[in-house]
């Protein structure tokens, strides 16, 4: 099963696990977002259904809950 990861995340954490990349150390895959908000709103037009979704298949991100 392949996972990929979101989180919220400054842009210096972004740009620290890029360098991280590039240097050979692997990552994984990841998204990351600015803040919830812009998660909510990539994710879905209606971010109430989404959280109640999202909530419901326990999606974890960074070891917080998103709900």
């Amino acid at each position: 099963m392949n996972t990929v990861t979101l989180s919220i995340a400054s842009r210096e954490d972004v740009t620290r696990r890029a360098l991280s990349a590039f240097g050979g150390e692997r990552q994984g895959a990841h998204i990351s977002f600015e803040s919830v908000e812009l998660l909510w709103q990539t994710l879905s037009k209606r971010p109430r259904n989404a959280r109640q979704q999202i909530s419901g298949s326990k999606l974890m991100t960074q070891g917080r809950s998103l709900s």
